[in-house]
């Protein structure tokens, strides 16, 4: 296999231009730029503080025109943002909204607003005492001063909710507005008795809603879909949540970010060097792909993804802005899939099957609602973010049935790639509470990178077997097993180097590579080899017989060295003669290197590794196992 050749750069005039310009532009002392709030979702105070205010206010009228309606986003998203414009126009009308799309279309007398959010109050222990408080806040801030006038300390919701209809609101209407209303049960998706506890008082708290005739408007938002809670039962609520018209609700287009933004980009590409195109490509790359739509046309930013990420040049307007995961950092969106993968533990290998060609999902499912039992991996992804649609697949020819419509899905976008990649790499070792940057898995990473930059395949081993031997027994699968391996090692991979920069099971015309990762201008070729453990042999036919009995029963003896060298030797042709990385040569990538990991079922460990190019064996290796008789804490509670 020859050697890349170094990349020849072409002289970048136009660039070069470009970015002269608009640093000549920004000069020295750059005109300070509108602030960006990061941290703040009430309509009122972005606005009266000067801040970028991004017009989402288009279809308000037609959102309050349907009466109930349910809206299904993830974190992060605008949702309460969204709330809070709606709460400001029911209170006291469009005066402050000049200017904005809104000020012209609204229609809607002034009515009083019952606005709650259901975020942290997932503790059944005090749910109800929570939900009591809240109801009594919100009257208040709505108007109904005399609802601390009586009962002021019930706990009884039912008690509560009966006195508010005859005594408090006396016959008028109200808008209903309610943020995170999943909160309570998303949770709780690893603890039953507290699922089931909130889902009750839940359900009682949405058939009042329902039986209710008070409700002028209702706005419900939160990820996730749930049975038994009455709120998706019958026709009492109206689902939007991949309505093409409201695809863009919240979220920032990429009209709105290159109209709304321009002045950031302009700075942003300058400190960068780089062309304000180019810049936009790697913001598209990270925090782009969102898409709630049932043609899988329109898709959106991250609003908190792109203000973070703009607001850098507003707070130190001499230094290159960052790209960070800032949607994953603070959306809390790994709550939830934490508190699936507890009770759960789904097969971890399922992320081999969507790496690259994404998985098919029906709209019908995409929109279920489910239970404690009923919930899929796949719809957790999908609902909180971490997967989204890609493409419509179905020709509308085939069916007319939006149910079945069927959409390739995958993972949305860079930032949420990674930070999930780091998420399940910390569960899976025992440590997911831990912050990756502090966690002991984090430090492996480092080690791992390190020792591939220094091309030393002792410690980038070392450091592999340390991960592996964290990895608890329940967690690996009965099947499939060299898939899970090359998954385990792939995400190990991806906790320091981007996404793009590891690929598993690269086709060319004669076979797969495992795994390929670009480490700064050298490629790595992974083939994983893996020695099954021996059953142990039956020493007569009642033997033999207890044997078949106790299946599961293996011989420790590891593999021979003999065993492991020839396993290796036939991996390192099959490595050479497939050309395996061929395919992932470009101009930034000037060595190839083949790694031969040889695998053994007895430790769950690399037993043997080997070493080369494609014209020269840099070495290889027998490796000692780390100890398995005493591994390390795992707590599968944490």
């Amino acid at each position: 296999m020859p050697q890349t050749p170094a990349s020849l750069h072409p002289q970048p005039s136009l660039l070069t231009t470009q970015v002269a310009a608009a640093t000549q532009a920004l000069g020295s002392a750059a005109i300070p730029l509108p602030a960006i709030y990061t941290g703040i979702s009430d309509y009122l105070s972005v606005r009266e503080g000067n801040a970028l205010f991004v017009d989402k206010t288009a279809l308000l009228q037609e959102l309050v025109d349907l009466k109930r309606v349910f809206l299904g986003r993830p974190r992060r998203l605008g949702k309460t943002m969204l709330i809070s414009m709606l709460n400001e126009l029911f209170t006291n009308g469009p005066g402050k909204f000049e200017h904005l799309a809104i000020a012209e279309l609204w229609r809607e007398p002034r009515c009083p607003v019952l606005q709650l959010s259901f975020l942290n109050m997932s503790n059944p222990a005090t749910f109800e005492k929570d939900l009591c408080n809240k109801l009594r806040d919100a009257l208040f801030d709505a108007g109904f001063d005399e609802i601390y006038d009586f009962l002021p300390d019930c706990n009884e919701f039912k008690v509560l909710a009966q006195r508010i209809v005859c005594q408090v609101i006396k016959g008028q209407k109200l808008v209903v507005l309610i943020d995170e209303w999943d909160d309570p049960l998303s949770s709780n998706l690893h603890d039953r008795a507290a699922f089931e506890a909130n889902a009750a008082l839940m359900r009682d708290f949405y058939t009042w809603l329902r039986e209710s005739k008070f409700i002028k408007f209702m706005l419900v938002t939160g990820i996730s879909r749930y049975q038994y809670t009455t709120l998706f039962t019958g026709d009492f609520i109206t689902d939007i949540s991949l309505n093409s018209k409201f695809a863009a609700l919240v979220g920032y287009t990429e009209e709105e970010l290159r109209t709304y933004f321009a002045p950031y980009i302009t700075r942003s590409a300058a400190l960068c060097h780089i062309s304000e195109e180019s810049l936009l490509d790697k913001i598209r790359l990270f925090y782009d792909g969102f898409c709630f739509d049932e043609q899988g046309q329109v898709r959106v930013y991250s609003p908190w993804s792109i203000n973070c990420f703009f607001a850098q040049v507003v707070q130190d307007p001499k230094s290159e802005p960052l790209f960070r995961c800032f949607w994953m950092k603070s959306s809390n969106a790994a709550n939830a899939l934490r508190s699936f993968i507890k009770t759960h533990q789904p097969d971890l290998t399922f992320f081999d099957t969507i790496k690259d060609n994404g998985i098919q999902l029906k709209q019908k499912y995409i929109l279920n609602s489910y239970s404690f039992d009923s919930g899929s991996y796949a719809l957790l992804l999908l609902q909180t973010g971490y997967l989204t649609i890609k493409e419509k697949v179905t020709d509308s020819q085939e069916t007319t049935l939006a149910d079945w419509f069927q959409y390739r899905c995958n993972f949305t976008n860079l930032e949420v790639e990674k930070e999930f990649i780091e998420l399940v790499m910390a569960y899976v070792t025992g440590q997911a509470d831990a912050s990756i940057d502090t966690s002991m898995v984090g430090s492996l990473a480092q080690n791992l990178i390190d020792a591939l930059r220094a091309h030393d395949m002792v410690r980038a081993v070392t450091a592999i077997n340390s991960m592996l031997v964290r990895v608890h027994y329940d967690l690996w699968p009965r099947q499939s097993r060299e898939a899970f391996y090359r998954v385990l090692i792939a995400f190990f991979l991806q906790i320091l180097l981007d996404p793009p920069h590891v690929r598993q099971e690269v086709a060319n015309n004669v076979g797969r590579s495992d795994i390929e990762a670009i480490v700064g201008n050298d490629l790595f070729v992974f083939e994983l080899k893996l020695i099954p453990a021996k059953k142990k042999a039956a020493q007569s036919a009642a033997a033999a017989e207890e044997a078949q009995a106790q299946s599961t029963e293996v011989d420790l003896d590891p593999p021979s060295l003999a065993a492991r060298t020839r396993i290796a030797l036939n991996a390192y042709d099959q490595l050479i003669g497939k050309s395996y990385g061929s395919s992932s040569f470009s101009p930034v990538i000037k060595h190839w290197y083949g790694v031969v990991l040889v695998i053994s079922e007895v430790t769950r460990q690399v037993c043997y590794w080997r070493y080369f190019t494609s014209n020269q064996d840099l070495g290889c290796g027998a490796v000692e196992p780390e100890s398995i008789n005493n591994p390390p804490q795992f707590d599968p509670v944490s």
